[in-house]
């Protein structure tokens, strides 16, 4: 369990090292199924199916927690704990405050402590992590005679994604955006909430911004066609079209929902493109 530490001036080239922080427990059960329900002269058909429940949990740390993961619309706000009996990367927020409507009010927060002040004791741990609850993936083969056909994709289940870009472009002042005198860009979410003034630190670090991003990905789909023993030389020639990272099916709000290399915090990643092509393989 690795993690990058400051340590004491001149103890070292860099100020900040890796080290080994802490254990975890890692608990899972995976299974796998392929099978070929049709085969005959002319039709084979091939399926394969897998799926991961997996569970995470920090055993010991040499603090009483370590805050992680920047975001929150500004630099140094902390959105992420490793605690030890939680998943690693738990997000560590503040709640929302709504209205009667159900919608939320700007720059308001839940006083969890009832002390009157919002302050870092009424943040609470969200049991909410990047980490999914379930991994799965399908693939499938199709071919006829001398055609053949495939897909393969892969998803997850409860895995949760801060939506630091919709964070930042919706704490905007929505005045500005509609009274400037010339256009501004910013998300859609700014109309979205009506607010009409930068938000406050707790607030850009609440459960607004937490979204459930479970998804489905296709990741190709292939059609190919073989014109076999060629002049009866027992050369083989295929011809495939494919389409690469064809679809996505989530409900997250964001760009991508798998882009947890960013350790839960969407804040600034590259889209991914969809590729075309058009293949020529010679066997001989």
């Amino acid at each position: 369990m690795l993690s990058r530490v400051s340590v004491a001036l001149g103890g070292n080239f860099s100020n900040y090292v890796y080290q080994n922080i802490g254990s975890m427990e890692n608990q899972g059960v995976e299974v796998a199924l392929n099978f070929v329900p049709v085969e005959t002269k002319d039709w084979r058909l091939d399926i394969g199916l897998n799926g991961t429940f997996q569970k995470t949990e920090i055993k010991t740390l040499p603090s009483e927690a370590i805050e992680m993961g920047n975001g929150g619309g500004g630099t140094g706000n902390k959105l992420q704990r490793h605690v030890v009996g939680y998943t690693p990367y738990t997000f560590y927020l503040w709640q929302q405050a709504y209205d009667a409507d159900g919608k939320p009010i700007q720059n308001a927060v839940v006083d969890r402590d009832g002390d009157g002040e919002i302050t870092n004791a009424d943040r609470y741990m969200t049991n909410k992590s990047p980490n999914p609850d379930f991994y799965y993936g399908v693939n499938l083969k199709l071919s006829y005679k001398n055609w053949d056909f495939g897909f393969n994709g892969h998803g997850a289940v409860g895995n949760y994604m801060f939506n630091d870009v919709l964070c930042g472009g919706a704490t905007v002042n929505f005045n500005d955006v509609v009274n400037k005198g010339y256009l501004i860009n910013t998300q859609r979410a700014a109309a979205k909430y009506g607010f009409t003034a930068p938000n406050i630190v707790a607030q850009r670090c609440s459960d607004l911004w937490l979204e459930d991003a479970s998804y489905f990905r296709m990741d190709d789909i292939n059609l190919g066609y073989t014109f076999r023993d060629v002049n009866k030389t027992g050369m083989s020639i295929r011809v495939a079209a494919g389409v690469q990272n064809v679809f996505v099916i989530t409900d997250y709000s964001g760009l991508d929902p798998e882009c947890s290399v960013a350790g839960g915090v969407d804040s600034n990643i590259y889209p991914r493109p969809r590729i075309y092509s058009v293949r020529l393989g010679i066997n001989f």
